[in-house]
Formats: structure tokens, sequence, C-alpha cells
């Protein structure tokens, strides 16, 4: 790996309860960017909510997470390039372009 690339991990957790007829999930998202000398960034969000129903909509709100903490940070990031892991094949197949 050379200094330009970061390894990104990425993965969410989805549980869904019933309370009072209505449907809530609570989602964990995580985010584990490091680089060639180990250092690491983490970034963690947890939340309920109606709009996430499944496992992947978890998931790409994780890849989602990722996309704002890179946008959000530009200037550092610019000339970086990813190697992305992730358990989910939509997100994959998101990130390979193959929708």
């Amino acid at each position: 790996m050379n200094e330009n690339t970061l390894v990104v991990y990425m993965d969410a957790s989805l549980y869904r309860r019933e309370m009072h007829k209505k449907q809530e999930s609570y989602v964990g998202l995580g985010i584990y960017i490091i680089d060639k000398d180990n250092n690491d960034i983490k970034i963690g969000k947890g939340f309920s909510t109606k709009k996430i129903i499944n496992a992947t909509y978890a998931e790409i709100a994780s890849l989602n997470l990722f996309l704002t903490y890179i946008k959000n940070n530009e200037i550092k990031y610019n000339d970086k390039k990813f190697i992305i892991y992730s358990d989910c094949e939509d997100v994959i197949n998101i990130l390979n372009n193959k929708y």
C-alpha cells in the first residue's frame, strides 16, 4: 500500500422492533479508515428511524456516511485512493458501478 492509498472497512447493523403496531429500526453504522502507517479514523453513528427497513438499506447508509465524511474533508482526501471492504453485495455492486 502506498502513501496515497487508504483502506476502509464499513459495516452496519439493524434491529427492527414493533411498538404499538408501529415498526421502528435501530441502526448502527461503523467505518474504519486506516493509512499505510496504521493511523486510523473511526466513525460511528447510531440512531432510530422508520426509513431504513432492511439490512441492505443500513449498509447503504454506511456507504453514504463514508461518502459524506470524504466530501466534508475533501482537501484532506482529494488525492487519495480507497480500498473499501464491505460485507454487503449491494454496496460492492454500487462501488463497482454494476447498478
